[in-house]
């Protein structure tokens, strides 16, 4: 196995991974969770602290 063979397999895996990671990100399924995720920077504190505890949604 030459080293241009062996970027060649590390390339397509990379490739691979990227489409996968990519997929996952945007599937239906995650919606709702990563969309939750990205609005926590704009809750405030004291109303994420008491929801966590009484384990409520933030909506």
């Amino acid at each position: 196995m030459d080293i241009t063979l062996l970027r060649i397999i590390i390339t397509v895996l990379s490739f691979i991974m990227f489409i996968s990671i990519w997929a996952w990100a945007y599937s239906k399924h995650n919606h709702d969770r990563l969309e939750q995720y990205g609005s926590l920077p704009l809750v405030d504190d004291d109303a994420l602290n008491c929801n966590l505890l009484s384990g409520t949604s933030h909506e």
